[in-house]
């Protein structure tokens, strides 16, 4: 129609190439250290999904009634769940890596199941408080059990490797 779009499609470039980053960093990046984890690895997707469903699913499908194409992570209001996804996934790595150090790798997957549960209801709420309740027993466990029990046996805290420039 003749009018200028470069401003548009800039930013939508921008936006994009934004959300595909920040899906890296949050969602992938190291989650292989702490795959054999049930508890860590239910902990994320729990969070992740419920995220995915209470910011990106509801909101399209109660609030607008339409599904508007956006990266999910890509929009500047992200900024929150991108940096709690960072948080949470850093803190299972730490986690994971310490199990391992301290001999205990694996030793908290028997009898384990992850329920998930997918509607526009108050399920996504539930998966992210059960999430939130598996990561803090994790940490929990962490601070009185894994870490404590290293220090005492002499096995060191593996050290955080430096970040990559942004």
């Amino acid at each position: 129609m003749g009018e200028d779009v470069s401003a548009r499609i800039a930013e939508h470039n921008e936006t994009f190439v934004r959300s595909y980053w920040r899906f890296f960093r949050a969602a992938y990046k190291d989650k292989y250290y702490y795959m054999g984890e049930s508890d860590l690895l239910s902990a994320s997707f729990l969070i992740d999904t419920a995220q995915y469903y209470l910011f990106v699913v509801m909101p399209a499908y109660k609030l607008l009634k339409r599904f508007d194409w956006m990266p999910v992570l890509g929009p500047k209001p992200a900024f929150l769940s991108y940096h709690l996804m960072r948080l949470y996934n850093r803190r299972f790595k730490v986690i994971a890596d310490a199990r391992r150090a301290a001999g205990e790798a694996g030793k908290r997957n028997d009898g384990r199941r992850v329920k998930a549960y997918y509607n526009l209801g108050f399920a996504p709420m539930r998966m992210a408080l059960r999430g939130i309740k598996l990561w803090m027993l994790a940490e929990v466990d962490y601070l009185l059990g894994v870490r404590w029990r290293g220090r005492r046996s002499g096995i060191r805290e593996p050290k955080a490797q430096p970040a990559p420039p942004a």
